[in-house]
């Protein structure tokens, strides 16, 4: 993996296996989450949704290598704010990353690097978080505050004992995920290590 933008050119070697997986199995490439219609550029429409594919991998692989020297730089010892800034602004670069993507990569990085507290003071709580919010705080009313409820449920479930009822199932259920996914995919390779 010295260059993998070449394995997704629109002939590469992971957009041609994607091409033969689709036509052999018609199985869907990716989830519903991420479904559009792609610009038309091929007239097959097998090709077509998976050049796609491949040409929004490689603006995200041209982002990661944009991002990546500022997550791994904490020397700079520059404030959260700075490089949200930075950060989102690689992101936001990339054609056809739009305002879920964005979102979507600033909490994976948050989340992978929670040292650098890239979200502390710049998490937007969208509308579609209060029932869950609701659910974790049944005595307080979401609506008002739903920053602030998110850092009350995050406070309360990391918390020992967690506070919060359903933590205790959050955290006994994490690890075996986590075992389950190493016994499935252990044997494969990582392509890079932090």
């Amino acid at each position: 993996w010295k260059d993998p933008v070449k394995y997704f050119q629109d002939s590469g070697q992971v957009t041609r296996e994607m091409l033969k997986y689709r036509r052999k199995t018609r199985k869907p490439l990716q989830t519903s989450a991420f479904r559009c219609i792609p610009p038309r550029v091929y007239e097959d429409d097998d090709q077509n949704q998976v050049v796609s594919i491949a040409r929004r991998t490689k603006t995200l692989i041209g982002i990661a290598n944009e991002i990546w020297p500022i997550i791994k730089d904490r020397a700079r010892a520059k404030p959260s704010r700075s490089c949200f800034d930075e950060i989102l602004q690689a992101v936001q670069a990339g054609k056809g990353i739009g305002d879920t993507w964005a979102k979507m990569l600033m909490v994976s990085i948050d989340i992978a690097f929670p040292d650098m507290c890239l979200l502390r003071d710049r998490c937007e709580v969208g509308n579609g978080a209060v029932d869950g919010l609701q659910r974790l705080l049944p005595t307080v009313s979401v609506s008002h505050d739903k920053h602030q409820c998110l850092e009350v449920v995050t406070s309360a479930v990391n918390s020992k004992p967690a506070l919060v009822a359903n933590a205790w199932g959050f955290w006994e259920m994490l690890p075996r995920v986590e075992s389950q996914c190493v016994t499935k995919y252990g044997h494969l390779k990582l392509v890079k290590q932090l």
